[in-house]
């Protein structure tokens, strides 16, 4: 039998450099990273959803190395950041992205993102199953 096999991504984001992207582009900025309701607008304080947003992206890029693309062929839009109700981070994917999980035949994928003021980051966990002989 052939064991699972995993693939790992790991990214850091600076906030600060977030919070200068959307005082800068605004919403323009936000709508060609994310899709409609990945970003939790709630937030009152920037600090705060620099940070959320920050977070986001990070887990973002964190795919993207996971799925051994890095920024090449995928656009972010492709990767969806969502949560469960119980509040766990998850990924979906969609597109190019979709079809590249396919290819390696993930069976699932674990998410965690974490941040302090100045730094968040993510590390994505795609689980593939074996191939079928």
């Amino acid at each position: 039998m052939i064991p699972f096999t995993f693939r790992l991504g790991l990214d850091l984001a600076e906030v600060d450099r977030i919070a200068r992207a959307i005082d800068r582009w605004g919403e323009t900025f936000l709508e060609r990273l994310f899709n409609a309701g990945e970003v939790d607008r709630r937030r009152r304080h920037p600090a705060a959803f620099s940070q959320h947003v920050a977070g986001r992206f990070a887990a973002k890029e964190a795919a993207m190395k996971a799925l051994g693309t890095g920024f090449r062929g995928l656009s972010f839009r492709e990767i969806v950041v969502g949560r469960e109700t119980s509040g766990k981070p998850n990924l979906r994917f969609q597109g190019r992205a979709s079809r590249l999980a396919e290819r390696l035949s993930v069976a699932s994928v674990e998410l965690t993102i974490t941040h302090t003021e100045r730094t968040a980051a993510a590390v994505v966990l795609l689980v593939c199953a074996p191939p079928i002989s």
